[in-house]
């Protein structure tokens, strides 16, 4: 919705773009959810027309080139019937899920995963939209991705989502062009958003960005004392490891640096030579979620 219309997404820049948004699984909930985000964040679903986000709800099947070619020709087709202006083609393509678009294929297989890979580049190529596959972890989710490795060495953007304490985080696995950025922390918030026949309370969820507070409740003691010293004003330039200390009653050095590459791996934290400055934080979203309402499940 943020490419949709045009709008900041958690402090990133977005491009003003239709969305076509594929979608495998879940299809029945889409309605309930879009009414939750709008409630959410205090947004009229009547003006929502004119930031075209269109629904499939059938995937395309990448092991099959002529599949994602009749894919490409219906998108085509409806903007040539109902593009405006430089909006003649959509900015973003999301397939959800990949398996699902991959059906009767193996997952694990190199050679089945790289044909999904290349059909989804031609997908871009053929629409010049960006195209995003969903995919689930495997039961590890320590280990990333499920199946093959080919998907991992394919992608130009491998971005993660995972469960936390209080909420959810994505973090960028792999960025082939561009800079690294900041892990970005998220909790779901339930609303209702009408009632059944029966005067029941219909809920949906949406999500939000999480407060520093909610961040730093995942991190380890030490990390925490370091990146709110670091967050103190008069520390914008950074501190170097002995002041720092020096300011943390003298933590001991192995746990400061153990603290620090945490901080540094999740990029909350960043070296500038011998100096540590927190990251910069991305400014709230482009409008505050309202307080959700309490309704059954």
């Amino acid at each position: 919705f943020a490419i949709a219309r045009g709008k900041p997404w958690h402090g990133l820049e977005t491009q003003r773009r239709p969305v076509i948004y594929a979608c495998g699984e879940g299809g029945h909930s889409l309605a309930l959810r879009l009414r939750a985000w709008a409630k959410g964040y205090g947004v009229d679903l009547a003006n929502l027309d004119a930031d075209p986000v269109l629904t499939a709800l059938e995937v395309p099947q990448l092991m099959n080139a002529a599949s994602v070619d009749v894919f490409a020709d219906v998108i085509a087709a409806w903007f040539d019937e109902n593009g405006r202006g430089d909006e003649k083609r959509a900015g973003l393509i999301a397939i959800d899920t990949l398996s699902r678009a991959m059906v009767g294929k193996e997952e694990n297989a190199a050679k089945d995963m790289s044909v999904a890979v290349a059909n989804a580049d031609r997908l871009r190529r053929l629409t010049g939209a960006t195209v995003l596959l969903v995919h689930h972890a495997g039961k590890d989710v320590s280990k990333g991705e499920r199946g093959s490795s080919a998907l991992r060495g394919g992608v130009d953007t491998l971005v993660e989502l995972t469960s936390t304490e209080s909420g959810m985080k994505i973090r960028v696995v792999k960025q082939k062009d561009g800079p690294p950025v900041a892990p970005i922390h998220l909790k779901i918030e339930q609303v209702q958003v009408g009632n059944d026949a029966k005067g029941r309370a219909v809920t949906s969820c949406f999500v939000r960005a999480q407060t520093k507070t909610e961040v730093l409740v995942e991190l380890s003691g030490a990390s925490r004392k370091i990146l709110n010293l670091l967050n103190q004003p008069e520390h914008a330039d950074g501190l170097c490891q002995t002041g720092a200390r020096a300011l943390l009653d003298g933590m001991a050095k192995s746990t400061f640096f153990d603290a620090v590459e945490s901080l540094l791996k999740e990029k909350t934290v960043i070296r500038r030579k011998a100096r540590y400055l927190a990251a910069p934080t991305a400014p709230p979203p482009e409008s505050t979620p309202s307080t959700p309402e309490t309704g059954a499940k």
